[in-house]
């Protein structure tokens, strides 16, 4: 019998959810700090995308925190959870069985086929969610999941006024409909 199993590191700083509430209850991340955190998570999952596994379930608690001794105000994030990751080779078929947390599933992740441009969507509602307080849809299961599929999110200077027009573009890129219409590959 093969016995295949995933090995996490134990972080007792928690997961960067739990960062989040403890040091930012009424404030927004700056500009400058959503960049360090997505840029971290972005290799990380650029890294998981070049070694052919998607990760179907990127959010705040799923990403470990590290403290980072020169800058305790800007901990270090350590991808986890890969529980439900794929690999995604031309091996691997289609499962068509729906995985992941509903808020940052990109439609083609609510058909059950997942791609790597899934996790940059995921990675894009994370970020809208940072810059806003708020993911871009909310409501009952169904209705996100419609949302996710034929409503276009909000600009997120909307919520957030500091916020320049051109990162409501970057953001509105990577929450494309259409996989295909999204950037070629998430260090993009």
């Amino acid at each position: 019998m093969t016995l295949i199993y995933i090995v996490m590191p134990f972080r007792p700083e928690g997961s960067f959810a739990d960062w989040l509430h403890q040091h930012n209850n009424d404030n927004l991340l700056s500009v400058q700090d959503v960049a360090y955190f997505i840029s971290q998570a972005a290799d990380a999952l650029q890294y998981a995308h070049d070694n052919q596994i998607v990760h179907q379930d990127v959010k705040p608690s799923n990403f470990l925190i590290r403290t980072n001794n020169r800058n305790p105000n800007r901990p270090n994030l350590l991808l986890a959870d890969f529980g439900i990751a794929r690999l995604n080779s031309a091996t691997a078929g289609i499962s068509h069985s729906i995985r992941g947390t509903p808020a940052y599933m990109a439609p083609e992740v609510w058909s059950g086929e997942p791609a790597p441009a899934s996790d940059q969507y995921a990675l894009a509602v994370m970020t809208y969610e940072l810059f806003t307080g708020r993911p871009p849809f909310t409501g009952r299961q169904e209705q996100v999941m419609y949302q996710h599929f034929n409503v276009p999110p909000q600009p997120m200077s909307t919520f957030n006024p500091a916020l320049s027009t051109d990162i409501d573009v970057v953001l509105h890129k990577a929450l494309e409909k259409k996989a295909a219409d999204r950037f070629p590959s998430i260090a993009a």
